[in-house]
C-alpha cells in the first residue's frame, strides 16, 4: 500500500515555484490600493535576545486542527525570510495528510529577521560555526569573508530563548523536536547535531555547506559518529542534496552575470560529492548517527530546499525506525 504521505515530486516543485522563495512575511505588499493577505495559521513574534544586537522574528505555523488539549511535534527551521511562504504551504499540506494518517501534525517555528536584505547580511555570521581559524575559498561576489562564526551563539539563543518562548505559548511535545536547515542552515544543523545533541530528537540537513572551512564539519560529524554514547540510542539524521548542485544549469547558466566563476565555485565546493562522501562514511560504520539519505535528481541548490523541507516534516512526525 502506498504511503499516504507520499507526494509526487514534480507536483511539489510546481507548487513551491508558484509560492516562490522570495521575501515572505505574515502578510503581503502594503500598497495603499491593496489589501494585506495574511498567511493562515501563522503567528509572528519579535524577541530581543541579550546575546544578539538585533531582534529576531519568529513565525510559528500552527496545524490547521490545533487543539489546546493535545501536544504536537515541533520543527525549528532557519531562514524564514527566504522560505516562509514555502514552509507555510507545505506544513498545511502535511498537516492535512497527517490527520488522515492518524499522525500528529507538526508545529513549525521559522526563525528570521523580518527583512530579506538583513537576512542576507546576517545569515553568514549567525549560521556558521565558530573556529579559531578559517580557510575559505574566494566568494562568487568577490567580497571578503567577514562577520562569520556566530553560529554557536545563535544555537544558544535557539535553546535558551526561542524554545522556552515557544513552549510557554504552544503545546509542544518536547520529546519530538526536530532541527531543520538548508545550505548554511544545514551546516549549522549538523554542527548542532554533534555539539547540542541532547536538545533535539531529530536533525534534517538539506544541501549543507560542507565545503565551509575546508570541510571541518565532516570531520566533526564522523568523530561524533565514532564516539561511544552512554546509551544505545541513535541520533536520527536526514541528509539531502539536489542532484544538480555541482553544475550551472537552466536559468542559472543562461542568466548568470558571472557564469564562469559561478561554474568554478560550484565545481570546487562539491556540494553533491561532499554529501555523498559523508553519507558513505556514516553508512560504512556502526556508530551514533542513523542516517537517512536522498538525492533530488535534476534540482539545483535553492529549489532542492522545497522537497527537503517536505520530507523533513514527514521525518519529524512519522514513527522512528532505526535504518542502519
Amino acid at each position: 500500500m502506498k504511503n499516504p504521505l507520499k507526494l509526487h515530486i514534480w507536483g511539489l516543485i510546481t507548487l513551491c515555484i508558484i509560492i516562490t522563495f522570495g521575501p515572505n512575511h505574515a502578510y503581503a505588499d502594503n500598497n495603499a490600493n491593496s489589501t494585506k493577505i495574511y498567511l493562515k495559521h501563522v503567528n509572528e513574534y519579535e524577541i530581543h535576545p541579550d546575546q544578539l544586537d538585533i531582534p529576531l522574528k519568529l513565525y510559528i505555523i500552527r496545524p490547521e486542527s490545533y487543539d489546546t488539549s493535545r501536544t504536537y511535534p515541533v520543527v525549528y527551521a532557519f531562514d524564514a525570510d527566504l522560505s516562509l511562504g514555502m514552509m507555510t504551504t507545505l506544513t498545511s499540506l502535511v498537516s492535512r495528510m497527517a490527520r488522515r494518517s492518524d499522525l500528529k501534525p507538526p508545529i513549525v517555528v521559522s526563525i528570521g529577521y523580518g527583512d530579506l536584505k538583513k537576512a542576507f547580511e546576517r545569515r553568514l555570521k549567525d549560521l556558521t560555526p565558530y573556529a579559531d581559524h578559517y580557510d575559505l575559498p574566494k566568494r562568487p561576489n568577490g567580497k571578503k569573508w567577514s562577520n562569520i562564526g556566530g553560529g554557536d551563539d545563535f544555537l544558544d539563543i535557539l535553546i535558551q530563548d526561542i524554545k522556552p518562548f515557544v513552549e510557554s505559548r504552544y503545546n509542544v511535545d518536547t520529546s519530538a523536536e526536530t532541527l531543520y536547515g538548508h545550505s548554511l542552515g544545514g551546516l549549522l544543523t549538523l554542527h548542532a547535531l554533534h555539539s547540542k545533541t541532547e536538545h533535539f530528537e531529530r536533525f534534517a540537513a538539506a544541501s549543507p555547506s560542507l565545503w565551509f572551512n575546508k570541510r571541518q564539519i565532516i570531520n566533526d560529524i564522523i568523530d561524533f559518529h565514532n564516539t561511544l554514547a552512554s546509551t544505545n540510542s541513535k541520533v536520527p539524521l536526514r541528509l539531502t542534496v539536489g542532484g544538480e548542485e555541482e553544475e550551472l544549469t537552466g536559468w542559472s547558466e543562461k542568466y548568470s552575470k558571472n557564469a564562469d566563476f559561478r561554474r568554478k565555485w560550484l565545481k570546487e565546493n562539491r556540494m553533491v560529492s561532499n554529501v555523498n562522501e559523508l553519507q558513505d562514511m556514516l553508512f560504512s560504520t556502526e556508530g551514533r548517527i542513523d542516517v537517512e539519505f536522498k538525492i533530488y535528481g535534476g534540482l539545483e541548490h535553492a529549489i532542492a530546499n522545497a522537497p527537503a523541507f517536505y520530507d523533513a516534516l514527514r521525518f519529524a512526525i512519522e514513527p522512528y525506525e532505526v535504518r542502519n
